[in-house]
């Protein structure tokens, strides 16, 4: 006759468990609280990195139409044109900046002096230089002639944002409201048998040279033209957010240099 022993049953933790309501509900308020202080910070680092690349991206362009101008022996002209990306090509407005760069097809510069009446260059005399550049998230920003505690202007003597060379006034800086339209505003496309799409009055022009111009009541060499950039969300600017910047182009050698602030 055998003898088969008893067991005890060993009883194993139910690994199955899963967490209570009210676990949950914890780890749902620390995902909300931790977003909501992260959240603020993610977006001020990304217009940060928004407006860096724009700046050299614009200086790119920039040095791009004075090299067609030298290496060419002619005229070329930079436009910037802010439109609101919600609402279509062309429409002006606020948070995407248009950038078109064009140049004189014989080399002259076109019209034969600068007066009182604006009148478009003669577009089927242009050439245009390669497609149009678009930046999204950034919006034109003009320094006041009085102290702004966001973008003021650069009380001159250093290489700091601050300090930066101080422009003569508003009307050699390409901002939101800044300068008069130019006397000579060029069009998007360059062909006289296509509708304007864009129509370029903030404009810097170089000549053969390599001489930057501001394009707007006179075509006298300034020291400095600077072009004020500043993060935008969309079509929404931040009226607090310090991610601005400026960027500056030297009358004579078309030098470009970058002020961050």
């Amino acid at each position: 006759m055998s003898f088969t022993p008893h067991r005890t049953p060993i009883l194993l933790p139910d690994l199955r468990r899963g967490f209570t309501l009210v676990e949950l509900l914890i780890v749902v308020a620390i995902i909300v609280i931790m977003m909501a202080l992260v959240g603020p910070a993610v977006t001020a680092i990304k217009g940060a990195q928004d407006i860096t690349t724009s700046a050299y991206t614009v200086s790119g362009a920039i040095e791009t139409a004075r090299s067609y101008a030298t290496a060419n022996n002619t005229y070329t002209w930079i436009g910037f044109f802010e439109e609101d990306p919600t609402r279509g090509a062309g429409v002006s407005g606020t948070g995407r900046l248009v950038i078109s760069m064009v140049s004189s097809k014989d080399g002259t510069l076109i019209y034969p002096s600068v007066t009182g009446t604006v009148a478009n260059i003669d577009p089927t005399r242009l050439s245009q230089i390669n497609k149009l550049i678009k930046i999204d998230n950034i919006h034109l920003k003009t320094a006041p002639s009085t102290t702004d505690p966001l973008f003021p202007i650069g009380s001159g003597g250093g290489d700091t944002f601050l300090l930066r060379p101080a422009v003569s006034g508003t009307a050699e800086q390409i901002g939101d409201t800044s300068p008069s339209p130019s006397l000579t505003p060029f069009q998007y496309p360059v062909s006289g048998t296509s509708r304007a799409i864009y129509t370029f009055t903030k404009v810097i022009q170089f000549s053969p040279r390599g001489e930057a111009r501001i394009n707007n009541t006179s075509y006298n060499i300034e020291p400095v033209i600077e072009i004020g950039l500043q993060a935008a969300h969309g079509s929404v600017v931040s009226t607090t957010s310090k991610n601005v910047l400026a960027l500056q182009v030297t009358g004579l050698a078309g030098n470009v240099a970058i002020y961050r602030r």
